[in-house]
């Protein structure tokens, strides 16, 4: 590999990853706020809730890949022009085209990549993710039960002012909320200030 080429390829190494970073992080809140209410506070273990965040940063890397590609790409070449670098490179007779085809390479390198990883790997943490958000919302049905909001359930309407996380889980479930075993329970002071409409 030739030293010019070696050179423009890394001038991209740097700005792709720095960029890679603000847009993963970028879209790793925006997942965070979307689904915080959902996943923190609700008693989860912070092993179920890394797990949940790295299923989900397969889509994310999905999409920061391109992102950060083209980031990389403009701030490298526009470095080389502010620089005048292209200049010397051009006056050493070096075509507009050599100058361009690491980038190039490397674009296809990433290109086949994200293919293979999207074709093999993507839907594999798709599927696990969703799994893992229908077994918590199996294992805690309290993360559909929300303070002060109003559910309805059949004929009923019913709003819960305070919510113990500690009741035990089945109780909380919205299919055994008005059974008959519910008014049985003798911790009812739980679910405080439940009305029933």
């Amino acid at each position: 590999m030739k030293l010019i080429t070696k050179y423009i390829i890394k001038e991209h190494i740097s700005p792709f990853f720095f960029a890679l970073g603000v847009i993963m992080f970028i879209l790793l809140m925006n997942f965070l706020v979307k689904y915080i209410d959902q996943i923190f506070g609700k008693g989860l273990p912070i092993i179920t809730i890394i797990k949940l965040i790295l299923f989900n940063m397969g889509w994310m890397l999905a999409l920061a890949v391109p992102m950060a590609t083209l980031v990389a790409v403009l701030m490298a070449y526009g470095r080389f022009s502010a620089d005048n670098e292209i200049t010397a490179l051009k006056s050493s007779g070096i075509s507009i085209l050599k100058i361009i085809l690491p980038s190039m390479y490397l674009g296809l390198f990433l290109t086949a990549t994200m293919v293979y990883f999207s074709d093999q790997i993507l839907p594999e943490t798709n599927h696990n993710a969703s799994m893992l958000f229908r077994s918590i919302r199996q294992k805690k049905p309290t993360l559909h039960l929300e303070e002060h909001i109003f559910y309805n359930l059949d004929k009923y309407t019913f709003v819960v002012g305070h919510i113990e996380r500690t009741l035990p889980e089945e109780w909380l479930d919205l299919s055994n909320l008005l059974g008959p075993e519910y008014y049985n329970v003798k911790q009812l002071d739980k679910l405080r200030d439940l009305a029933i409409f």
